[in-house]
């Protein structure tokens, strides 16, 4: 999936900051974070003209990188960096901003005007999820990760059989049953393991 956002922060019918520039890129990054993954290009029209991050009028690559950046821990948060790659990349004599987001494994919401939001990609739309919808997706994830976590734990359980009564074996199952302890696996309580 691609978007392309012509600026990060100006509005070029004006050639002024305008933040609700900012907040498009962000939504479009939090969706991405939300769904299957995407890339989001900065500094290229919806036609596919490059314009470049020029157009943003910062004094050099470097403080638009930290703006960018600062924008991405404030409303977004420190904790979905690993899953953000950036990078400048030059195109027809101009710079343009390549951001790949990767699918976050929990809910990520855009944090704005003392709000939180939640947005999915929907095709090639960023949609604002809400109230019941949010409530199914967030219920659907939950259930998603439970079962990707029982196919994990009973792959684990199937390889170290081989190793029944070594110590890497009774280290493994110990690793378990704290995994269990902590409910992470979300098996029923009478689960034991051997």
């Amino acid at each position: 999936k691609l978007e392309f956002k012509s600026t990060l922060r100006t509005n070029l019918h004006t050639n002024e900051i305008d933040r609700k520039m900012e907040l498009s890129c962000l939504k479009t990054i939090t969706a991405f974070l939300n769904s299957e993954s995407g890339t989001l290009l900065i500094g290229v029209s919806d036609s596919g003209n490059i314009l470049g991050i020029e157009k943003d009028h910062f004094i050099s690559n470097d403080k638009f990188n930290l703006h960018f950046t600062n924008l991405v821990k404030e409303h977004i948060g420190n904790e979905f960096l690993p899953y953000i790659h950036s990078e400048l990349i030059q195109i027809e004599e101009k710079n343009i901003l390549k951001v790949d987001c990767l699918k976050s494994d929990k809910p990520v919401f855009l944090r704005y005007n003392k709000l939180e939001e939640f947005y999915m990609r929907l095709g090639a739309a960023t949609v604002q999820i809400t109230g019941s919808k949010l409530i199914n997706y967030i219920n659907n994830q939950i259930i998603e990760t439970k079962k990707f976590n029982k196919k994990s734990r009973n792959k684990l359980l199937h390889k170290t059989a081989q190793f029944e009564g070594s110590q890497i074996y009774v280290f493994l199952i110990n690793e378990l049953r704290a995994l269990d302890k902590l409910n992470i696996f979300g098996v029923a309580d009478d689960f034991k393991y051997a």
